[in-house]
């Protein structure tokens, strides 16, 4: 990839590595527990310093992550670095200091469910459960799409005997988390959660409406798959990425390119449009797709995992790791459909490393 094709492919790993902290070029509005917030822009230094610590983490070289974070953190302060540093400071022992990483995070922008939910696991790994809990339902209260901060409340409510809220909150949220609603908003940042409640109705809906679509795309069936996805009134960009997923590269690209034309900030389509480009090698619909003036809303996170596998395929594992969180990355995903490109990636991954 070169010229401006590979300019933008920077660009997009960049995107995907700071969606969570809302770092896009110019600022980008976001909505943090029903408040716009906007996020600041992360130089192309700072970028590949995150990058390579990135990629440390992954590798589980937990001092040389931390150096690079560092060295990321000198020359831009944000809350993702800021929330990866406390995290590969706390795979160290480091509690203290982590703790200090996780605090200047929450001064970069107090808004980062990141830093909440790796401040969780922080505290959890170190026993200090009421720090864990109250980390975890802020991080949760901030992001409600956030599964990992649900797993580690989830684990801190059962290490502190509380097994029954443990079940409660375990059996409410059972399936994969769709787009957050009203509903959902209002059950995690209330605190309230009730087995049978709003929160289950709301999950469960949209859980059955993406298994009809998923149906569709295995057998081929893409006109009911549109169907179903529009009955159910899911995201086009959702339907493009997924359809990307199971193979249907032209089905894929012509949703993708219609959204991207009319609202070119929808990072999930841009990012579909480009992935389906460079599987049909089709260079010019490449560069088109990467090159906006607009910044970018956050991607999903079925979008980075299949742009980044473009990313390896063309600029090898850093640029990749830098799509997707490395710590995620790791970890099953219950939606079926990101966890058979999680899996893809982690072993395209490991030959590239070979």
């Amino acid at each position: 990839m070169t010229g401006e094709a590979a300019r933008a492919a920077v660009f997009f790993a960049l995107v995907g590595a700071a969606a969570s902290a809302g770092c896009f070029p110019g600022g980008v509005v976001r909505v943090t527990g029903g408040e716009e917030r906007t996020g600041p822009f992360v130089r192309p230094d700072a970028y590949a310093a995150y990058a390579r610590g990135a990629l440390a983490e992954a590798e589980g070289r937990w001092s040389d992550a931390a150096a690079a974070y560092r060295m990321a953190l000198d020359r831009q302060e944000d809350a993702l670095i800021f929330a990866r540093l406390g995290a590969v400071l706390c795979r160290q022992g480091m509690s203290s200091e982590a703790r200090q990483a996780f605090d200047e995070g929450h001064d970069a922008d107090s808004g980062a469910a990141i830093v909440f939910r790796e401040r969780a696991r922080c505290a959890l790994q170190a026993k200090a459960y009421d720090e864990a809990l109250d980390a975890s339902a802020r991080a949760m209260q901030l992001d409600p799409d956030d599964r990992e901060a649900l797993a580690t409340r989830v684990e801190a409510l059962e290490r502190s005997q509380r097994g029954a809220e443990a079940d409660a909150l375990r059996a409410e949220t059972a399936g994969p988390r769709a787009r957050p609603t009203a509903t959902v908003r209002g059950s995690v940042a209330s605190s309230e959660v009730r087995p049978g409640g709003d929160l289950g109705q709301a999950l469960r809906e949209p859980v059955r409406a993406l298994a009809e679509v998923d149906d569709a795309l295995a057998r081929g069936a893409l006109d009911e798959a549109s169907a179903s996805a529009s009955r159910a009134r899911l995201p086009r960009s959702m339907l493009a990425a997924r359809a990307l997923a199971f193979g249907h590269i032209a089905f894929a690209r012509k949703i993708a390119g219609r959204v991207a034309a009319a609202d070119p900030r929808d990072g999930s389509a841009r990012l579909i449009a480009a992935a389906g480009a460079d599987l049909a090698h089709d260079e010019p619909e490449l560069t088109k797709a990467l090159a906006s003036p607009e910044p970018a809303l956050p991607p999903s996170y079925l979008a980075r995992l299949l742009f980044a596998e473009v990313l390896l395929r063309r600029e090898g594992p850093a640029a990749a790791m830098a799509m997707v969180d490395p710590t995620r990355l790791k970890e099953h995903r219950e939606d079926p459909v990101e966890e058979r490109v999680r899996v893809r990636v982690l072993a395209a991954m490991g030959r590239a490393a070979d």
